[in-house]
């Protein structure tokens, strides 16, 4: 039984048409693919630029200058003074605070507070240099820091003030 010219010329037709689709079909999932990959490849060159950019400016800043500073206890408590000091100088470091409260304290003459952000090592360092240097005593009583993000760590403080009390 010979097969009829017509029939051979669409088989031959309907197998070149089955190749176009799956060579269409590859070409549109490699497509797919690169294109995917290359907005993963401009979003690490995006983030490395950033961590670049960020080095050099902290690398300008100068270092600080730890300043000789007397510290001084104020008459009553100041809850309001002190936590616009913490934000103040958390705002100046470039350091996101999460909280900042008022904790009770049954010492007499002391303030406790509790705080919690997340930063650089570099931002949560010159935060800390900050509440040194200022003439408001305050001293960092417990810290616990923890991994935030692929640059940045969450840290948790516990601060006190202590002011001149009736006890005294």
């Amino acid at each position: 039984m010979p097969v009829q010219k017509t029939t051979l010329i669409l088989a031959t037709v309907g197998v070149v048409s089955l190749l176009q689709l799956a060579v269409a079909g590859m070409s549109y999932w490699s497509r797919k693919t690169a294109e995917r990959d290359l907005s993963t490849q401009k979003a690490q060159l995006d983030f490395v630029t950033e961590q670049i950019e960020r080095a050099k400016r902290q690398a300008e800043e100068p270092p600080p200058k730890i300043a000789n500073v007397t510290q001084q206890l104020l008459p009553g408590p100041d809850v309001a003074g002190t936590l616009q000091l913490v934000q103040t100088i958390a705002d100046a470091c470039e350091l996101q605070l999460g909280s900042v409260k008022a904790a009770q304290s049954a010492t007499a003459g002391k303030q406790s507070y509790q705080i919690s952000g997340i930063g650089t090592p570099d931002e949560v360092c010159r935060f800390l240099g900050g509440l040194e240097e200022h003439q408001r005593l305050v001293i960092v009583e417990s810290g616990r820091v923890a991994p935030g993000t692929e640059t940045e760590i969450a840290f948790e403080l516990g601060l006190a003030t202590y002011h001149e009390s009736n006890g005294r």
